[in-house]
């Protein structure tokens, strides 16, 4: 059994920091599955699916550049791009000394989930995509904007815990939910600084990964809520159309977090789906 934290140096210097969770047997040599979180948060964000995956798999958590303990060595003005976060991908995969891993990605880490699929596809074993969409629509920017002129002022004006504080009730849970979690979500948010969110906010506002699904080989699985307000239909559509090995399930939510609300039932698909495109896991 382990549970430790990797440090790696990405290609520009920044230092980036990821979580190990192993409770397989020790006998054998599990599979590794990375997990990708998404706009403003960081791998502890993965708590409700950790245990069920890492009782059969290597599980991987890294923080996007900038966030939690990816901070080191990060210029928040020009190093949030496409291309370095595929390369932060590459080497934490280098560090972990294996050839290929089952990569998932929770709604921003989804969409560089899909370039990371169509331009280093023979790193990955599968791809699995929750609530992602193919780029952020104006009608998405303007409910984080809160009334200001744009998202990333929104966050300048209200910092990072206010603003998680809002997206929480606007789109990320549904009413009803135990306050304690949206809470903690945004506490947890607002230990980012608020200039490493805004930056982030500059990245996905111009991120659009349509024209790459065409080139995405390995398998992939979509959890989606069934009336998410990130992802449409019509995106829906294109990804099933584009690649040439996709399945999406609906998950009993309209909710966004759906990794949060449904952790049980996202780990069952996620480890069904990666179990059946891998001959190496922990009870073979």
């Amino acid at each position: 059994m382990t549970h430790h934290v990797g440090k790696v140096k990405a290609q520009d210097g920044a230092m980036l920091a990821y979580e190990v969770h192993d409770y397989t047997d020790p006998w054998t040599t599990p599979g590794t599955v990375i997990l990708q979180h998404g706009f403003g948060r960081t791998g502890r964000f993965w708590y409700g699916v950790i245990p069920a995956l890492a009782r059969h798999y290597r599980v991987v958590c890294p923080s996007f550049r900038g966030l939690g303990g990816s901070t080191e060595g990060v210029n928040l003005d020009h190093s949030l791009t496409l291309e370095n976060y595929l390369a932060d991908l590459n080497a934490i995969i280098d560090d972990l000394a294996v050839p290929s891993v089952h990569l998932v990605g929770e709604s921003l880490g989804g969409v560089v989930g899909f370039a990371f699929a169509a331009l280093h596809g023979a790193r990955l074993r599968t791809l699995t995509t929750l609530s992602s969409p193919l780029f952020i629509k104006p009608e998405v920017e303007r409910t984080f904007s809160f009334g200001h002129a744009s998202w990333e002022q929104a966050l300048g004006k209200m910092g990072s815990y206010e603003w998680g504080k809002k997206a929480n009730a606007a789109t990320r849970f549904p009413a009803g939910t135990d306050p304690r979690i949206p809470e903690w979500f945004a506490r947890e948010t607002g230990k980012n600084r608020v200039e490493a969110l805004m930056a982030m906010v500059r990245f996905a506002m111009g991120a659009d990964v349509t024209p790459l699904l065409e080139h995405i080989a390995v398998p992939v699985l979509g959890l989606y809520p069934t009336a998410g307000a990130v992802t449409t239909g019509e995106q829906l559509a294109v990804i099933g159309e584009k690649i040439r090995d996709f399945r999406i399930i609906h998950l009993p939510t309209a909710s966004h977090m759906t990794w949060i609300l449904e952790p049980a039932l996202c780990a069952r698909h996620i480890l069904e789906f990666i179990g059946a495109h891998d001959v190496t896991t922990s009870t073979s």
